[in-house]
C-alpha cells in the first residue's frame, strides 16, 4: 500500500485527466475493495476516502481514490533525489519598475 491515514498524496494516475497532479488528504481507508472504472470494468485494491481541500471533483470535495493512483508526500529517510532530475534552481534578476 502506498498511503497511510492522514497522508497528503498526489494523484499520479486518473481517468479524469485534469485530476493528475492534484493534492489530496487521505482521510481513512475505505471498506470498499475497489472501484468501477469509467469503461465499466472494476479495479481491485485498497481505496482511500479523500478530501480535495475545497476543489470539487465531479461535484464533491470528498472522493474515493485507488491507493495505486496515489503517491504519498511525506519525509522519507535517505537523500532527496529531486535535484537529480529537476536540476538546481536558477537565480533570476528581478527589476523593480
Amino acid at each position: 500500500m502506498n498511503c497511510k491515514n492522514n497522508d497528503l498524496a498526489i494523484v499520479v494516475r486518473s481517468a479524469l485527466g485534469p485530476s493528475t497532479g492534484l493534492i489530496l488528504h487521505c482521510l481513512r481507508l475505505s471498506p470498499a475493495s475497489g472501484l468501477r472504472n469509467l469503461d465499466g470494468s472494476f479495479a481491485y485494491g485498497p481505496v482511500w476516502e479523500t478530501d480535495s481541500y475545497g476543489l470539487a471533483l465531479c461535484g464533491n470535495t470528498h472522493n474515493l481514490w485507488m491507493d495505486a493512483d496515489l503517491r504519498p508526500l511525506r519525509d522519507e529517510p535517505g537523500a532527496d533525489e529531486t535535484l537529480l532530475w529537476a536540476g538546481l534552481p536558477q537565480e533570476s534578476e528581478v527589476l523593480a519598475g
